[in-house]
């Protein structure tokens, strides 16, 4: 972390434990130590203003004040409609993702794209064992090259009306992203401090895997686009993509956001499609090569993308799988 300001805190916002069993064994540490057999309270993210802004008299714009914010409890039925909380639901009845009241679209989107993958989502969760009896649940961030565990009560920054005003699901008794969330803000020392961020570097705290950006798009105003290097470049993209899905088949997590300067050259493409919002390609299939040129006489492969969209936006027609038939060529300017 050489060369990162880390919060004041930051080491004891976190326990490194060997192995799985050892972060159960911290949590059963802290539940022996709740006096008078009550719910857990965490005195190192409490519900002070700091835990939620750097500054609580400058919060971020477009946020509400610390003072209209109150701390409810999901195993005390505060949470608004929360009356039979669950960490992780069954897949038909799990919700969509709804992103709370500060900008951190990047983290949101990468649990979003994880939850399609539950194989590599539950194991962030180290234990819930006391969740309903005394408000605690353990969790687990790869950062630094290890792993280390986090463990938060159960208390979620609301609204008077009792409605969780960070991230939550669209169904009210599905908890995993609002207590994942807060223990990545701990962690880092606050929600403010989760606000910017990049999607692949969560998917890495969250998954502990190798994660790469590969840039793909038009070139900066001003630049000239070549035509022999852009063909080469469609190609390798694709070749990237397939191989990843034909080795990793249950493991690669593709994401792709829509490229908001572009235009897409099919204007059916666009349906449903946010910019800046992510998207996981669940499936890839090339359908025929190329027969007429598209693009200075670059023939492109069409391909089928099955996209997975699990972050809600009242804004959008919104489906959880959506299929777009697209040339390679569209889908390399189209998406970054």
């Amino acid at each position: 972390m050489e060369g990162i300001e880390l919060p004041q805190g930051y080491f004891d916002n976190y326990e490194e434990r060997a192995t799985i069993e050892d972060g159960k064994e911290m949590e059963l540490e802290i539940v022996a130590n709740i006096p008078d057999g009550g719910p857990y309270f965490d005195r190192k993210f409490d519900s002070s203003p700091t835990s939620l802004y750097i500054d609580p008299l400058s919060p971020p714009t477009g946020c509400i004040p610390y003072n209209s914010v109150v701390w409810n409890r999901i195993s005390g039925m505060e949470v608004e409609d929360c009356f039979n909380p669950v960490v992780f639901m069954d897949e038909e009845d799990s919700g969509f993702l709804v992103q709370g009241g500060i900008e951190n679209g990047w983290f949101v989107g990468a649990m979003s794209v994880l939850s399609s993958f539950p194989h590599l989502l539950h194991p962030i969760l180290v234990s819930d064992t006391y969740l309903k009896e005394r408000g605690v649940a353990t969790f687990k961030f790869y950062k630094g090259g290890r792993w280390v565990f986090v463990s938060v009560d159960d208390r979620l920054p609301c609204s008077f009306s009792g409605s969780p005003y960070f991230c939550k699901s669209s169904n009210n008794n599905e908890v995993w992203m609002c207590l994942v969330e807060k223990a990545y803000a701990k962690l880092h020392g606050g929600y403010e401090a989760i606000r910017r961020g990049f999607v692949e570097h969560a998917l890495k705290d969250l998954t502990g895997g190798c994660v790469a950006h590969y840039k793909i798009g038009r070139k900066e105003d001003g630049e000239e686009e070549d035509k022999k290097q852009g063909e080469a470049d469609h190609d390798e993209l694709w070749e990237k993509i397939h191989t990843l899905f034909h080795n990793h088949p249950d493991d690669a997590i593709i994401c792709v956001s829509r490229n908001e300067r572009s235009k897409l050259h099919n204007p059916t493409h666009n349906q449903g499609l946010v910019c800046g919002r992510v998207y996981g390609i669940s499936q890839v299939h090339q359908l025929v090569n190329g027969s007429s040129e598209h693009f200075d006489g670059i023939k492109p492969k069409l391909c089928k993308l099955f996209l997975r969209n699990l972050f809600y936006s009242s804004s959008q027609n919104h489906n959880i799988n959506m299929n777009l038939m697209i040339s390679i060529f569209d889908f390399y300017y189209s998406f970054v």
